[in-house]
């Protein structure tokens, strides 16, 4: 989980109890609620790390596997301003 300059929370696990769909996902009010979600790998997923590398830009770092869960890992970025997670608005 981190926190960037504007306040917003990132937060990224497996979106799964069974440690798939890799998942990270946008709070703006302190990790009360999550106004936006994204799936990243649809597979088996576990461990992750997010970091802010760049005033406008999201890392993610996280285990992964195609059929079952192996030591591979995969890295992404994207801008924190396009944020193009799915809308979790009531």
């Amino acid at each position: 989980m981190v926190t960037d300059a504007k306040g917003r929370v990132l937060f990224s696990n497996p979106a799964a109890t069974t440690r798939s769909r890799m998942n990270h996902r946008l709070s703006t009010d302190g990790g009360h609620t999550w106004t936006a979600s994204q799936v990243i790998h649809e597979g088996p997923a576990a461990y992750s790390s997010l970091a802010i590398p760049a005033r406008n830009a999201i890392g993610l770092l996280y285990e992964l596997g195609e059929t079952k869960l192996t030591s591979a890992f995969r890295s992404r970025a994207s801008t924190r301003d396009g944020y193009k997670g799915k809308r979790n608005d009531p």
